[in-house]
C-alpha cells in the first residue's frame, strides 16, 4: 500500500454477516491481496469476536507472511518473541478442530445409543422393484432412475448388485 492505513470498526447492532465488522473484513482482504506487510494493533482482543475468528485472522497473517505487532502485549511476530504467536495460533486452531471433532463424535455415540440411524433412508421397495424391472428390460441407468424416481447413483448400485446375481443384466 505504501505508507499506513487505519482500518476502523464502530459498534453496531448487526449480530451476524459481513456488515458486522467492515473494517476487519477490509483489513483481511488487504492482507490476502499482499498489500500489507505488518499489522499494528492495540491489543489482541481487537481482532475477532471469538477464539475461532482470532485464530483464523492469525492464520491468514501467517500464511500471507504478514507480521503482527500487539502494543499492549508487547509482541512482535517479526521478532523472535513473536514467532510463538503464530505457533500458538496453530495450536489453538488444532484445539478448536479437535474440540469440534470430539463434540461430533459424542453426539454420534449418543445417537447410536438411542438406535438412531445415520445416512439416507433406504429406498422404498416399490421403487427398487420398479427399477429392477426396467434394468432387466435393458433400459439405461439415467432413464431407469428417472422412471423409478431414484437417484442415478442408487440406480447404478442396484445395477451392480443385479449384475452379481443375474449375469445377463447389462
Amino acid at each position: 500500500m505504501g505508507g499506513e492505513h487505519v482500518f476502523t470498526d464502530y459498534p453496531t447492532t448487526v449480530k451476524k454477516g459481513h456488515d458486522r465488522r467492515p473494517g476487519e473484513l477490509e483489513l483481511i482482504h488487504a492482507i490476502q491481496c499482499g498489500a500489507i506487510e505488518k499489522v499494528l494493533m492495540w491489543s489482541l482482543c481487537r481482532i475477532g469476536k471469538s477464539l475461532t475468528e482470532l485464530v483464523r485472522f492469525l492464520e491468514t497473517c501467517r500464511s500471507a507472511g504478514v507480521a503482527v505487532y500487539l502494543d499492549q502485549e508487547q509482541i512482535d511476530s517479526a521478532e523472535t518473541n513473536g514467532l510463538s504467536l503464530f505457533d500458538m495460533s496453530m495450536l489453538l486452531a488444532l484445539h478448536i478442530r479437535q474440540g469440534r471433532r470430539d463434540q461430533i463424535l459424542r453426539g454420534q455415540a449418543a445417537a447410536r445409543a438411542l438406535s438412531i440411524r445415520f445416512g439416507r433412508p433406504p429406498l422404498g421397495k416399490s421403487k427398487v422393484e420398479k427399477a429392477k424391472q426396467f434394468l432387466s428390460a435393458g433400459k439405461g441407468v439415467s432413464e431407469v432412475s428417472r422412471l423409478a424416481g431414484i437417484s442415478t447413483a442408487a440406480c447404478s448400485r442396484l445395477k451392480r448388485s443385479l449384475r452379481s446375481v443375474e449375469p445377463h443384466v447389462r
